[in-house]
């Protein structure tokens, strides 16, 4: 699957408590940082993470979904991702309904982190719906999450208005092993009018 968006903080990231604090943060920065060090408390666990420092982060990652700042919304989405807390995969899966785009595709990321199977129906909601970057991400979520059933959802997606999508379902349908019908699709895609989608057909063939 592809690899979440992440904000990166600078030189010195807050400490737990600090990060706690800042959620609350007048700067979109602050709170964009203290996210990203929130979502590190998953492998603070086989250190010095106490008990319950994972459902405080948690907690508060979850009031950052709802920031006015996209960036802050896209870095909390990260670190819940990361976190691994499937309490929050139902806040998680509401922002696939966010204004911004690169919101939405973390969101998905996201959710398919956290609950898997539970987000198989979003995954294919997300597959024919009207947003190309939560398509994009469908495509490579539904190869991993359900392999025996992605390949003709994956064949249709090689009809994608957009160009990343087609690209990115030759891609997955490479990943599911050698079927007559997934040869004479991707075939088709070689006379594609984008060069990355006949590349990836080519290499899947």
């Amino acid at each position: 699957m592809s690899s979440s968006i992440r904000f990166v903080p600078g030189a010195l990231a807050p400490t737990f408590e600090a990060a706690l604090r800042d959620v609350r943060a007048r700067s979109a920065e602050a709170r964009a940082a203290a996210a990203e060090r929130l979502g590190n408390t998953a492998a603070e666990r086989l250190g010095n993470a106490a008990p319950d420092d994972s459902t405080r982060a948690g907690e508060a990652l979850r009031t950052l979904l709802e920031d006015p700042s996209p960036e802050v919304r896209i870095a909390a989405l990260d670190a819940l991702g990361r976190l691994g807390d499937g309490r929050a995969f139902e806040a998680v899966l509401a922002c696939l309904d966010d204004p911004h785009a690169v919101v939405r595709e973390v969101a998905l990321i996201a959710a398919t982190s956290l609950g898997r199977e539970r987000a198989l129906e979003a995954v294919h909601a997300a597959l024919g719906g009207p947003h190309p970057e939560l398509r994009f991400q469908a495509v490579a979520a539904l190869a991993e999450l359900d392999p025996g059933a992605a390949r003709a959802p994956l064949i249709e997606r090689l009809g994608d208005d957009d160009a990343r999508v087609r690209a990115h379902a030759a891609e997955a349908l490479a990943t599911l092993g050698d079927e007559p019908s997934t040869r004479r699709a991707l075939a088709a895609r070689l006379q594609d009018p984008s060069p990355e989608v006949r590349s990836e057909a080519a290499a899947a063939l």
